[in-house]
């Protein structure tokens, strides 16, 4: 993790987009000594949305199981995934 004056951002943008490209990290800019911004590569950001993505849809999965109590085995869940694969029409029109 890199911490720096939001001046750098102007002084030393070379330097700063190298190291989140480098290292896959944030760069956290200060501004009198608070934070005030957070620099990344477009690809760690789009990493962050991915987790963020997936673990919203977990924790959905678990509030809809805790309503209904309803679970699948995984020969279930395999089947089902078969279906969508082999007729994606037919499950385009039904989320329509």
């Amino acid at each position: 993790m890199m911490i720096r004056p939001v001046e750098d951002l102007q002084k030393n943008f070379s330097d700063l987009r190298q190291y989140c490209k480098e290292f896959n990290k944030p760069v956290f800019l200060t501004e009198d000594g608070k934070g005030e911004f957070v620099l990344m590569s477009h690809e760690h950001y789009e990493a962050m949305q991915e987790e963020l993505d997936l673990t919203v849809a977990l924790f959905e999965s678990q509030l809809e199981f805790a309503e209904d109590g309803k679970s699948y085995s995984m020969d279930e869940v395999d089947l089902m995934l078969r279906e969508v694969i082999d007729e994606p029409a037919k499950y385009r029109e039904q989320a329509a």
